[in-house]
């Protein structure tokens, strides 16, 4: 298996989006320019391609950043949002964490741009969750800085209007070793 620490977004989501073809549908049916435009039935498959292949590429991205920002805004990380009274402002802390579930929500847009006729953006939501065993964060100045061992899986679910564009998938059990230093400053904790 490749290593945990590239697995990216992308890797999460299935190459073949069907339900987005009905997506793209709606949303040309439901913008007013581009319904009295008449655009034919057939233009949706060959769009939805176009939208599925630009999210693709905008989530072909790291999944450990996204993970940490989710355990940043974990209401048990929150006390180490400023540093400590008692410990030198440069200290780093070290948290161990159990079993345990975050996710994050992103949302992607896609702009659909018919020459002549008119735009639309479709909004989508993007929730990626982790299912951990076991992690270690590393956190300096109310940063979460690195990601030490963890023990888990990760999954990606996409959704347009709330309605789910492909089955859920999960990534395999994995073991992260070693530490993965996230981009500085790190990511904040709120």
């Amino acid at each position: 298996m490749a290593d945990p620490a590239d697995l990216t977004v992308r890797e999460l989501l299935p190459d073949d989006m069907k339900a987005m073809d009905k997506a793209v549908g709606k949303l040309l049916h439901d913008d007013t320019t581009l319904r009295e435009a008449h655009l034919p039935a057939a233009l949706n498959g060959p769009i939805a391609e176009r939208v599925t292949a630009a999210v693709a590429d905008a989530l072909d991205f790291k999944v450990l950043p996204v993970v940490a920002y989710a355990w940043a805004r974990a209401r048990e990380i929150h006390r180490y949002r400023t540093p400590d009274a008692g410990l030198p402002a440069d200290a780093t802390a070290t948290l161990f964490l159990g079993e345990h579930e975050v996710s994050a929500e992103l949302h992607p847009q896609a702009v659909i741009d018919i020459a002549g006729v008119g735009n639309v953006t479709m909004k989508f939501t993007l929730v990626v969750a982790a299912r951990m065993r076991a992690a270690q964060l590393s956190i300096r100045r109310g940063h979460i800085i690195r990601i030490g061992k963890t023990d888990g899986s990760v999954s990606a679910q996409l959704t347009y209007g709330g309605v789910p564009l492909h089955k859920g998938l999960r990534s395999r059990d994995w073991v992260l070793v070693g530490d993965h230093a996230l981009a500085e400053p790190g990511i904040l904790i709120p």
